[in-house]
C-alpha cells in the first residue's frame, strides 16, 4: 500500500502532461499563424491559451516528479 500512491502520481501525473501536451500543439500552431498573419485579438487569445496550457503541463510534471521522488526514498522503519 505504501507504494501505490507514488505509482497513482506517476500515472497521474504523467497521464495529465500526455493530455495537456497534446491540447497544447494545436493552439501553439494557431498562435504562429496569428503572428504570421498579423491578427491582434487572434493572437492575443492564443497566448493566453498556451501560457494557460503550458503552465497545466508543468504542474502535470511536478506531479509526476513527486511521485517518483516519493517512490524511490527508502522504508521508513
Amino acid at each position: 500500500m505504501n507504494r501505490l500512491v507514488p505509482r497513482l502520481l506517476v500515472v497521474y501525473g504523467a497521464s495529465l502532461s500526455v493530455l495537456f501536451g497534446v491540447a497544447l500543439i494545436p493552439d501553439y500552431a494557431a498562435l504562429i499563424q496569428a503572428v504570421e498573419q498579423r491578427q491582434e485579438q487572434a493572437e492575443l487569445r492564443h497566448r493566453l491559451n498556451v501560457f494557460a496550457e503550458g503552465s497545466w503541463f508543468l504542474l502535470a510534471n511536478l506531479i509526476a516528479v513527486g511521485g517518483l521522488i516519493l517512490g524511490t526514498r527508502p522504508p521508513e522503519r
